[in-house]
C-alpha cells in the first residue's frame, strides 16, 4: 500500500513540475500549437525491467545491472495518450531518424539513468518529446531531474521491500 501512494505521489509530482517548469513559462510563438498541458513520467524498477523484457539492449548489454537497485527512466509522455509522434510520421523506425542532439553532460546524466540512452533518447524523442512543445535539452533535462526526484523517494522503499 505504501509504495503505490508513493508511486502516485511521484506521478502528481512530476505533473506538477512539470506544470512549473514548461508550462509556467512564456512560450514561444512555436510552441502554443503543440504544447501539452500535462505529462506522465514513466519509470521502471530496474531489476524487474531484464527479468520483464530480457531482450532489452541495456539489460543484454549488462548495463542496467550495473545501474543496480534503482528507477530506470522510460520516458516523459504528454497526456493526453494521443500525443503522439508530434509532426513526424509515426511509422518511420526509430533507426533511420535522425539522433537526437544533447549536450555531453545531459548524455552523461541520461546514461545513469536509461537502460540504453543511445536508442532510447531518439525513440523517446520522436515518440514523445516532439509532443512536449520544448526543445530536446529542455525535454530530456526535465524528464532526468524529475526520474532523479521518483529515484529519490520510491529507491529506498523498492530497496527496503526487496530486502524482506
Amino acid at each position: 500500500m505504501i509504495s503505490v501512494t508513493a508511486a502516485l505521489a511521484v506521478v502528481v509530482a512530476a505533473a506538477v513540475a512539470f506544470s512549473v517548469l514548461v508550462l509556467d513559462r512564456e512560450p514561444r510563438p512555436a510552441d502554443v500549437a503543440s504544447a501539452s498541458s500535462s505529462s506522465l513520467l514513466v519509470v521502471t524498477w530496474g531489476p524487474s525491467l531484464c527479468k520483464v523484457e530480457p531482450s532489452n539492449s541495456g539489460c543484454r548489454s549488462g548495463h542496467v545491472g550495473s545501474l543496480g537497485e534503482t528507477f530506470i527512466l522510460h520516458g516523459l509522455w504528454p497526456q493526453p495518450s494521443t500525443e503522439q509522434y508530434c509532426d513526424v510520421p509515426k511509422r518511420t523506425p526509430d533507426r533511420s531518424r535522425t539522433p537526437v542532439s544533447l549536450p555531453p553532460a545531459l548524455q552523461t546524466d541520461l546514461k545513469a539513468i536509461m537502460s540504453d540512452s543511445a536508442i532510447m533518447t531518439t525513440h523517446e524523442w520522436y515518440a514523445h518529446g516532439t509532443c512536449s512543445g520544448v526543445a530536446p535539452p529542455d525535454y530530456f533535462g526535465i524528464a532526468a531531474t524529475l526520474a532523479d526526484q521518483a529515484g529519490t523517494v520510491l529507491d529506498p522503499i523498492f530497496e527496503q521491500a526487496a530486502g524482506q
